[in-house]
């Protein structure tokens, strides 16, 4: 995979109370741990089992940067630790990624970010555009660009 950056000794694994089996890179100066590839790794919020990779260091005490790819997509994420072992948490603009629903806020935030990437202010009036519009098919379960296709007439400067 693509995301992999650390070496992932197949012999100088730990098994986790949860199934998981994290590899270490191994060596002396080792200061990953088991983190560098986790096989059968739950993904929180799914039934969804992974093979994930750490990406970086431990930016915190309690979590590891780390990816996954689920249905040829890349997913970014965290590993965290709790009682039951470990788990990859997917970061907001990835969550619809994994059959997670979308939060309002990251949806919100994407549909700004095709909106400035096609060039365009909806009729001068994002906010309004926002609430009359898009929220109501944010509601519905469409994606963001879902709902961008949807609209044309707000990208035409009219609304409904």
């Amino acid at each position: 995979m693509a995301g992999q950056k650390f070496y992932a000794s197949p012999t100088d694994t730990f098994t986790w109370a949860n199934g998981a089996v994290g590899h270490r890179a191994g060596g002396p100066f080792d200061t990953l741990g088991p983190y560098a590839k986790v096989r059968n790794c739950p993904i929180d919020g799914t039934q969804l089992r992974l093979t994930c990779y750490a990406t970086a260091y431990a930016d915190t005490w309690f979590s590891v940067p780390a990816v996954t790819e689920h249905k040829g997509k890349r997913i970014a994420g965290y590993f965290t630790t709790d009682e039951d072992g470990i788990h990859f948490r997917v970061m907001n603009r990835h969550r619809h990624l994994v059959g997670l629903p979308w939060d309002q806020a990251t949806w919100v935030a994407e549909l700004d970010k095709i909106a400035d990437a096609a060039n365009c202010e909806p009729n001068g009036d994002r906010e309004r555009a926002l609430q009359r519009t898009w929220l109501p098919l944010y509601q519905q379960g469409l994606t963001p660009q879902q709902a961008w296709d949807k609209t044309p007439w707000i990208r035409n400067g009219s609304f409904a």
